[in-house]
């Protein structure tokens, strides 16, 4: 079964970068792409990890999910914030 689901991420990620290269194709230059692609496994995979490995109720995953996208987008926020700065 872990196997089938890796597959499944692997199709949707390629099918998330077919959908962009057909509507917004300047997103894919540079080798922004790759940059790209490697961002969405790394957020299919450790999302499937947190689905799939959860033992608790999915209300507890969900929350804790938001908590931890909270935190990326407080972090990344104040990056931004001191970048204007200096």
């Amino acid at each position: 079964m872990r196997r089938q689901a890796a597959v499944y991420i692997l199709l949707a990620c390629g099918g998330a970068l077919l959908v962009i290269a057909l509507f917004r194709p300047d997103l894919l230059t540079g080798g922004r792409g790759i940059s790209l692609l490697y961002a969405m496994l790394l957020l299919a995979f450790i999302g499937s990890a947190v689905w799939t490995g959860a033992r608790m109720d999915m209300g507890q995953a969900l929350r804790n999910a938001v908590i931890w996208l909270a935190i990326i987008v407080a972090l990344a926020s104040g990056y931004r914030l001191w970048q204007s700065w200096t």
